[in-house]
């Protein structure tokens, strides 16, 4: 049984750590898998790594979504105020912290020792704007990319769970609409979204689906519930076979690269993220 007053849940725990495992690895190693087929399998499911990111969008807008709801429930109402504190209080000492150090540490120490260092305009990362500024720059700032799209989306999620808790299904479908018809037009027009918020408002709207779905315990929910061992090492192992089809679909019929195909992959991976979410939530032998 959930307990709806917890904000911290632990069987979520292993997919956090998993994913940062697989975006420190993809940072930290650079491997050659050669030119054969097994090779480029190997460097396409390596390069999909990145998708780890994802992960932790779908998890924000998840835990976000159910305790907004949890507290509408509980007071009949929910605080703007209250939701903007807490997540200026979990983010913002140490992120300042960091700008300090980025933005006036960094240039006075390499004034004094005569080194050029590349910093962006300060403006980008005071403001939680950082992922629309492209041109390169410190290393270590580029990162905070992710912080920046998720602030954007906590502000406006914050607003949306205050005028709109009713509607929540519908601000989801808004935001997947929004986020797939942005995401064709930028591949059509041949235009970077990889750092756009707007790209991954399908990944927000994934997670705050399935926090409704755990908290009205509906037909979902409850077939997750009871699901059996075997059910569950098939729908484990569904996902890496997607991806070696994709593989295949890409290699063998484009002969490369197909943006179409890998904003597919990306939306088919968010999607199971959604739906482990859930599996690990409800389905009392993995707790």
């Amino acid at each position: 049984m959930i307990n709806r007053s917890k904000i911290y849940f632990p069987q979520l725990d292993s997919i956090r750590g998993l994913s940062f495992l697989a975006v420190f690895f993809l940072h930290a190693y650079n491997p050659e898998f050669g030119e054969s087929f097994l090779g480029r399998m190997l460097h396409f499911l390596y390069k999909n790594l990145v998708l780890s990111i994802d992960v932790f969008f779908v998890l924000s807008s998840f835990l976000l979504t159910l305790l907004g709801i949890n507290e509408y429930k509980a007071r009949g109402n929910f605080s703007f105020k209250n939701y903007f504190i807490r997540r200026a209080l979990r983010i913002w000492p140490l992120y300042y912290l960091l700008m300090l150090f980025a933005f006036i540490l960094v240039p006075y120490v390499s004034s004094n020792l005569n080194v050029e260092v590349s910093l962006p305009p300060a403006f980008y990362y005071l403001f939680f704007i950082s992922n629309f500024y492209l041109e390169g720059h410190v290393y270590f700032l580029r990162f905070l990319w992710t912080l920046s799209v998720e602030e954007q989306f906590y502000l406006v999620w914050g607003l949306c769970l205050m005028l709109f808790q009713k509607n929540i299904v519908a601000c989801a479908a808004i935001f997947i609409l929004v986020s797939i018809v942005y995401t064709f037009y930028a591949i059509v027009n041949k235009r970077y979204f990889d750092f756009n918020t707007l790209t991954y408002l399908f990944d927000f709207a994934v997670g705050i689906l399935a926090a409704v779905i755990i908290h009205k315990n509906n037909n979902i929910a409850m077939f997750f519930k009871n699901i059996s061992k075997i059910n569950v090492a098939v729908f484990l192992l569904s996902l890496p076979l997607i991806f070696v089809a994709l593989f295949v679909i890409t290699d063998q019929v484009y002969g490369g690269y197909s943006p179409w195909l890998d904003v597919l992959g990306r939306y088919i991976f968010v999607m199971y993220v959604g739906i482990f979410i859930i599996e690990q939530m409800v389905n009392e032998t993995t707790q």
